[in-house]
């Protein structure tokens, strides 16, 4: 009988997660007019999440 699942990641999993890690990250090869709108979308998302979280708050006071 298998233990219930108690959460996180398998050993197996985590072995096989670290090996994804090693990828390196790079914008070689990406106009740079795709990571202006990537960076406007983040900062836009950041923005909104942002005010929703201190409207929030400022509800449940």
């Amino acid at each position: 009988m298998t233990a219930p699942y108690a959460g996180g990641l398998t050993a197996a999993a985590a072995s096989a997660s670290t090996e994804q890690l090693t990828n390196d990250r790079s914008t070689e090869g990406i106009p740079r007019s795709a990571i202006d709108q990537s960076m406007d979308a983040k900062f836009r998302l950041n923005h909104y999440y942002k005010t929703s979280l201190e409207q929030a708050i400022e509800r449940s006071e």
